[in-house]
C-alpha cells in the first residue's frame, strides 16, 4: 500500500489532524531514505517536493501545537501530495533518450550536414591561408542567419519551413565557397560546393547558377573585361537573380526558382557576348609578364634617381630623360585603365627607352667624376 492509498483510508475513516501528520512524519523518513541515492533524470524535480514537503510538516506541527487542528489538516494533506509526486517520480521508468534522426531525407538531418559544412567553410575562411574578400564574408553571414530561422522553426515544429530554409543555406553556402574559390585561383574546393542531403530540383537549378556566375566572372577577369560596365552589369544582375532563388526557395516557390534560373542564365550569355565583343575590338589583350614589365620600370626609374641622388649628378640631360620617362609611364597607366591597349604597349617602350638612356647616361657622368678625382 503506497502512500497515497493510506492518505484514502485516513480521509474515509475522517482521521485527526494528528494521525494525517504522523503519516507524513513518517512516510517522509521512508522516502528520504528511499531517494538518499538517487541519481536520475527527476532528480532535482524529487528533492524540490521533498523540501516542500518537508516545510508542510514543520507547518502542521506547529498548528498541532497552537491547537489549530483545521490549518494543521491542511497543511499535512498538502505535504503528503508533494510526498506522493516525488515517490511517482522516482518509482517510474527513466525516459528514453531522444536521439537525433540525422537522416539526409528528414530536416532534422539535413541541418545536420549543414552544420557541418559550415564549420568547415569557416574554418578555411576564419582560419585557412587563402584571400578573403567582404563579399565572402556577406555571403556566409546571409548563411548563418538563415540556418538560425531554420532552427527556430525545428524548435516551434515548423517543420516545413525548417526543411526549405536548411536547403536554401546549402544553396547560399554554395555560392559562399564559389567566391572564396573566385578570390583564390588554383585553390580546388569542390568538395564543400557539394549538397550532401538530398537537394530538390530547385536548390540544384540554383546551386548551378551560381556555378555559372563564378566561372564566368573568373574567365572574364583572366580577359580583363570583367570590370567592363556593359559586362559588369550583365553579372551583377544574373547575381541578383540568384539571390532571389534563395528568397524564393525559403519561400517554396519552385515555379520562381525556375523563371530565376532561366533569365540568370540569359544574363551571363549576355555578359559573355559583351565580353568577346570588347576583347575583339581591343585586339591581344597584354600578358601577365608584359605588365610585369610596364609595372618594373619604376622600380627602375627610382634606383636611378637614388643614384643621382648619392653621388649628386648634376645633368639637365639625364633630369629631361627621367622626367619623359616618368611621363610616358603615367601615360601608359592611364591607357591601360581605359582598355588602350596599344597606345599603353607604345608608350611603355618610350618610358624604357627613356629609362635605359638615363641610366647610361647616369654611368657616364660617375665614371668621368671618378677620372677626375684621379
Amino acid at each position: 500500500m503506497n502512500i497515497f492509498q493510506k492518505f484514502q483510508m485516513l480521509i474515509a475513516g475522517k482521521k485527526k489532524a494528528k494521525e494525517t501528520l504522523t503519516l507524513l512524519a513518517d512516510s517522509l523518513a521512508e522516502t528520504n531514505d528511499l531517494f538518499m541515492r538517487y541519481e536520475g533524470i527527476h532528480a532535482q524535480t524529487i528533492q524540490f517536493h521533498l523540501e516542500s514537503a518537508e516545510s508542510f510538516c514543520k507547518n502542521a506541527f506547529r498548528d498541532l501545537k497552537d491547537d489549530e487542528e483545521a490549518r494543521a489538516m491542511k497543511n499535512a494533506r498538502n505535504g503528503l501530495v508533494h510526498l506522493h509526486i516525488a515517490q511517482l517520480l522516482g518509482s517510474g521508468k527513466e525516459p528514453p533518450k531522444v536521439e537525433l534522426k540525422t537522416a539526409p531525407d528528414t530536416t532534422e538531418g539535413a541541418l545536420y550536414c549543414l552544420i557541418q559544412k559550415i564549420a568547415k567553410v569557416k574554418l578555411i575562411v576564419e582560419y585557412g591561408d587563402l584571400h578573403i574578400e567582404p563579399n565572402v564574408q556577406d555571403a556566409l553571414r546571409l548563411v548563418m542567419k538563415i540556418f538560425d530561422s531554420a532552427v527556430t522553426d525545428l524548435r516551434n515544429w515548423h517543420v516545413k519551413d525548417a526543411r526549405r530554409e536548411a536547403g536554401a543555406a546549402m544553396v547560399a553556402l554554395h555560392w559562399t565557397v564559389c567566391l572564396t574559390e573566385m578570390n583564390n585561383p588554383g585553390q580546388d574546393l569542390s568538395a564543400l560546393k557539394a549538397i550532401d542531403f538530398a537537394g530538390s530540383a530547385s536548390e540544384l537549378k540554383a546551386c548551378e547558377l551560381a556555378s555559372k556566375i563564378a566561372e564566368c566572372r573568373t574567365a572574364m577577369a583572366e580577359m580583363q573585361t570583367v570590370e567592363a560596365p556593359e559586362v559588369s552589369g550583365h553579372l551583377m544582375d544574373a547575381e541578383e537573380k540568384f539571390m532571389d532563388c534563395i528568397e524564393n526557395l525559403i519561400d517554396g516557390d519552385p515555379e520562381s526558382i525556375t523563371l530565376d534560373c532561366r533569365s540568370g542564365k540569359l544574363d551571363l550569355q549576355l555578359a559573355i557576348r559583351a565580353s568577346k565583343e570588347i576583347s575583339l575590338s581591343s585586339g591581344t589583350r597584354p600578358s601577365a609578364l608584359s605588365r610585369e614589365e610596364l609595372g618594373q620600370f619604376k622600380q627602375d626609374a627610382q634606383r636611378i634617381l637614388r643614384l643621382v641622388e648619392y653621388q649628386q649628378i648634376d645633368c639637365t640631360s639625364l633630369r629631361k630623360h627621367l622626367e619623359a620617362a616618368e611621363d610616358y609611364f603615367v601615360r601608359a597607366h592611364r591607357c591601360l585603365d581605359q582598355n588602350e591597349l596599344n597606345e599603353a604597349e607604345r608608350l611603355a617602350r618610350a618610358a624604357h627607352l627613356d629609362l635605359d638612356f638615363s641610366w647610361q647616361i647616369a654611368n657616364t657622368v660617375e665614371q668621368a667624376q671618378y677620372k677626375q678625382d684621379l
